[in-house]
């Protein structure tokens, strides 16, 4: 038999409800977002020409932050770092690797071994400078996984920047069956991972990474930041930091029930992240990415909302 009136109008209260939800969620996270709405779209070329797809959003103090990208990711999942930097006042600049995301052309497994895409941060950073009038010294890059990897390839060819926030990056000095997978080749094998040490690169280095992240393990964090010492230093809760000669500081900090995945969301990497970007440019800031959490909540509303009007 066919539903009564009554079980019809059940059933459309029940929509509007879930409609009502994700709505909401829709538009908390675009007020969240606010600062990135007066977004100036950039196209840029690379040295090999190949045509790049960026984003800049200009910021109110003389600090900015160059945002990298995973492998098979893009600017959209960059925005909620973009978000939170950004409400900090800071100039940002994101853009897609080749084959990732708006910017034409392919990236295949092996090109992490090159620095085809050390040189991409290389033009974006120029073109960041151009639109922001900033300095070399007054920008950060902020990567992730692959986008970690390249942040500190590029370094080595220009240590100018202030320094580097590397999220769970993907260079393991270990066997790691699943991240050669995404190079091609042992990690330790390559000249520019084996020349890395206290001043290549010569820069602020802040490595963070998750106790669950299966990229980065905790015991692969340990060996690149040694390497990156130059030396062998016991280690404290997992985390450390070291202060050279030149007046670099190298810091890992690896947090607790975290994934690989989830590190360019998780507040706790984002407020650390703004703090420490803070201290490297003398910036002062209140901003501690609590809007981070307002987000995840609005994920997860508007999820909610999405089954029960599927429903």
């Amino acid at each position: 038999m066919p539903p009564d009136i009554s079980s019809k109008n059940q059933y459309i209260f029940v929509s509007l409800v879930g409609i009502i939800l994700t709505s909401v969620a829709i538009l908390t996270s675009m007020v969240l977002d606010r600062p990135l709405w007066n977004r100036i779209p950039i196209q840029f070329t690379d040295l090999a020409g190949d045509q790049l797809i960026g984003s800049y959003y200009p910021g109110e103090i003389e600090a900015g932050v160059l945002l990298l990208e995973g492998f098979g990711s893009d600017q959209v999942n960059m925005r909620s770092a973009a978000s939170e930097f950004a409400q900090a006042g800071y100039h940002i600049f994101t853009f897609d690797f080749s084959g990732h995301g708006r910017s034409p052309g392919t990236l295949g497994y092996d090109n992490a071994e090159t620095p085809r895409l050390a040189h991409q941060v290389l033009a974006a950073k120029d073109q960041f400078k151009a639109h922001s009038g900033l300095a070399n010294g007054r920008i950060i890059l902020l990567g992730h996984s692959l986008g970690a990897r390249v942040a500190l390839q590029a370094a080595t060819m220009d240590s100018s920047m202030a320094g580097l926030i590397l999220l769970g990056i993907q260079v393991n000095l270990s066997t790691n069956t699943q991240a050669e997978l995404f190079t091609g080749v042992s990690d330790s094998d390559l000249a520019w991972v084996q020349n890395l040490g206290p001043e290549n690169p010569n820069t602020h280095i802040l490595m963070i990474s998750g106790e669950w992240d299966d990229i980065l393990t905790p015991d692969a964090a340990h060996l690149l930041a040694n390497k990156l010492s130059g030396q062998i230093l016991p280690l404290s809760g997992g985390s450390e930091s070291r202060v050279f000669s030149n007046g670099n500081q190298h810091e890992l900090v690896i947090f607790p029930r975290l994934l690989h995945n989830y590190e360019i969301f998780s507040t706790r990497v984002l407020g650390l992240s703004i703090v420490w970007a803070g201290q490297k440019l003398g910036v002062a800031t209140q901003h501690y990415a609590n809007n981070a959490t307002i987000r995840i909540n609005c994920w997860i509303l508007g999820f909610g909302g999405l089954l029960i009007s599927l429903i």
